[in-house]
């Protein structure tokens, strides 16, 4: 088919040609098969369209031709439109075409609103546009009465489709009409957000599916959106640019989280988004309004876990707190861990630029986990000749100011397994320790003398990331030349010898001999020998201290008024120890003459041992205060334990005053208070019972029972 058509230059037609033929079209100046076309388009095949918008160059004759694409083409039927372009505004409004060329045609287009005869009703209620031109919008214009979609906002339909549907001024959700259905209750779905306005926010609940029953089909995968297919819930947030936030879901439900510019249901675009994870960060690329949707991912979650917890937190840009535990600006480093924090705002011990500073001396800290306490690592991973070498984990540190040749003693007494290490410059890589070492699974005493005037620098570093020996005791002691203090019950000098029993403190007060009623009520060991105030024998019957009523030695054997029960192997019980046999010889710290032994081990192999030595009764009628006294020593061995008991009642019946199932020091001497029990009773025993099937020894002497 050809058509003729006279344009003037710069004259605009358009040529389109529809109904279901697959056509070719061609503008030509002239018309023969050898023409050259001035436009041509061969675009869809058939059921498709073809369209030419063509200006003239010049003042003339133009062949319009419309060729079918096949030789034989198969029976379609077909239409051909060819107009004026008018611009600006359409001008024919009947002729169903969109002669502006701005994509709307006739009534839809703005241009024709309000055209008598032709475009003078609203003729489309719920596009938001005034069609008829009378200052009245869809359903506001009367001409929509009982046109859909006006009418009662009473369906979910009127009450989801963005439209004032019964013209009250109330759109949707916010119509009170609507307020009776699911998917207007606030976090329901898109069209009723709720709207998070502070930091941090949290929702929990026990049951997703009961708390969010509705389903709005979030259960995508495409568009940057993670899959999910249960209840959702809806959240609406307000950021500038830049503006960053966490959501966390830490209940047992399996959630997925995802972050909406535009909060849709059926085609969302996700700037973000998370299954099965419980922390998803998000940064505000402009200012706006951002949708935040929590879904389960399952509408029937397995395993009954159907619990939440979700919290949206602001994150801030720098860690801007550094001890509150959280990683505020959700970069992977928490507190003295990010970089943000090295400064002197960093926890005190933390880090070189906020050392302890060591003042006064001793100085301690402790704790029961160094992994919490200490949870920054400055890589103090030194491995140099004069360093050592360690993985470089949470570390404190500290600084002393010390002359040179002044000591220091440094002591970590807990169960961590640690590396110490002194250096001048605090930091790494090349810090040059004058002092490192490196301890498992025991607590050594490290000295350090200053080499010259300055400040030093003292790090405690765990050797591992974390551990089961977490617990730590670290102290810093400054050591003097000579005992310094005779009462602080600590060795100034590290020599071994503390107070008193230091040579240093030997006639200075108030050292020396422990026989005066005022050094056996000062609380100190006056003489060094180990024992204080009233514990110790100089001072029985001094002032307070009680005396002697019963005493017994053991010098003279057989025991007079004493009774032995041999209650394991016939003749293998307690015995003096001038009888000990040559190979079997036995010591006692402390004792002058002889004492009392009971000895497993000199026994034949296979002997038991249930042996009672008691004392005879003593009267401590009219007594307030009654004391048990001796000297011993248990060397143990696998069974064999021992007891101390008192009886008030001839032997009938025993209680115990103490017990030893482990090796004591050779010897000790021990000072108990059996007041609650012997005070006032004219008839009290004690008993020694050792009791072994393979065991070693025990020995006792200087027995006295005081009382005042």
């Amino acid at each position: 088919m050809i058509l003729a058509v006279d344009l003037v230059a710069d004259e605009t037609i358009f040529v389109i040609q529809g109904g279901g033929l697959d056509a070719q079209l061609f503008i030509q100046s002239t018309c023969d098969e050898n023409g050259v076309c001035a436009e041509a388009v061969n675009d869809f095949g058939a059921g498709g369209s073809e369209m030419i918008l063509f200006s003239a160059s010049l003042t003339g004759t133009y062949f319009i031709i419309v060729k079918a694409y096949e030789a034989s083409p198969a029976l379609s039927p077909y239409t051909l439109h060819v107009g004026h372009l008018e611009t600006p505004a359409e001008l024919t409004c009947d002729d169903t075409l969109d002669n502006d060329f701005d994509g709307l045609a006739d009534c839809a287009d703005p241009d024709c609103f309000g055209l008598a005869g032709v475009c003078n009703v609203e003729s489309d209620c719920g596009d938001f546009q005034d069609n008829d031109n009378d200052s009245f919008t869809d359903c506001f214009d009367s001409d929509c009465t009982g046109v859909a979609p006006c009418g009662n906002e009473n369906t979910v339909d009127r009450c989801t489709d963005g439209l004032d549907n019964d013209a009250d001024g109330s759109i949707d959700c916010s119509d009170p009409n609507c307020s009776g259905f699911l998917v207007c209750e606030p976090g329901q779905s898109c069209h009723s957000p709720l709207q998070i306005t502070s930091f941090p926010f949290q929702l929990s609940g026990a049951d997703f599916r009961n708390d969010f029953s509705d389903n709005f089909d979030f259960d995508i995968a495409a568009n940057g959106c993670t899959w999910g297919s249960g209840a959702e819930f809806v959240f609406s947030v307000d950021l500038q640019s830049g503006e960053r936030i966490l959501m966390q879901e830490t209940g047992s439900m399996d959630a997925c989280i995802r972050v909406l510019e535009v909060c849709d249901g059926l085609n969302p675009t996700c700037l973000a988004s998370r299954s099965e994870c419980s922390n998803l960060g998000f940064t505000a690329p402009t200012d706006g309004t951002y949708y935040l949707v929590l879904e389960a991912a399952s509408s029937t979650p397995y395993s009954n876990e159907y619990g939440y917890t979700f919290t949206v937190s602001r994150i801030d840009s720098i860690e801007t707190a550094c001890s509150d535990s959280l990683d505020n600006d959700f970069d992977g480093a928490t507190d003295c861990g990010d970089p943000d924090c090295f400064s002197a705002d960093c926890e005190l011990g933390e880090s070189c630029a906020n050392p302890y500073v060591v003042t006064t001396f001793p100085f301690n800290i402790n704790g029961s986990n160094f992994f919490v306490d200490y949870t920054n690592n400055h890589d103090f991973i030194w491995d140099l000749s004069n360093c050592g070498s360690s993985t470089g984990q949470p570390d404190a540190v500290f600084a002393i100011n010390l002359l040179a040749g002044e000591r220091i003693l440094l002591e970590e007494t807990g169960t961590i397994e640690y590396m110490i290490r002194v250096t001048q410059t605090c930091g790494q890589p090349n810090p040059n320790c004058l002092l490192s070492e490196i301890y498992f699974d025991f607590s050594p005493s490290m000295f350090f003398t200053a080499p010259v005037d300055g400040t030093f620098f003292i790090t405690l570093e765990s050797l591992y990331t974390s551990s089961t020996f977490s617990d730590y005791n670290f102290t810093i002691y400054r050591l003097d030349d000579t005992e310094t203090s005779c009462i602080d019950e600590f060795d100034n000098d590290h020599d071994g010898m503390l107070d008193c029993a230091d040579d240093d403190c030997s006639g200075r007060t108030p050292c020396g001999p422990e026989n005066s009623d005022s050094y056996c009520s000062d609380f100190l060991d006056n003489d060094g020998d180990g024992l204080k105030d009233c514990a110790d024998p100089e001072c029985y019957g001094r002032m307070n201290c009680p005396a002697v009523i019963y005493s017994q030695n053991f010098d003279v054997w057989p025991l007079t008024g004493w009774t032995i029960i041999d209650g394991g192997t016939p003749f293998y019980t307690w015995f003096n120890s001038a009888n000990m046999a040559s190979t079997k010889i036995r010591t006692l710290n402390g004792s002058s003459g002889t004492f009392a032994v009971v000895d497993d081990s000199a026994a034949p192999g296979g002997s038991t041992f249930l042996d009672d030595l008691i004392s005879p009764a003593v009267n401590c009628s009219g007594y307030t205060l009654v004391v048990l006294a001796f000297t011993h020593y248990f060397k143990s061995f696998l069974d064999d334990t021992t007891q101390v008991d008192i009886s008030t009642d001839g032997g009938t019946s025993w209680q115990n005053v103490i017990s030893y199932s482990s090796d004591t020091s050779n010897s000790v001497s021990e000072y108990l208070d059996v007041s609650s029990t012997a005070a006032g009773r004219p008839d009290v025993r004690i008993r020694f019972r050792y009791t072994s099937s393979i065991g070693n020894y025990w020995l006792i002497d200087n027995f006295n029972i005081l009382a005042n």
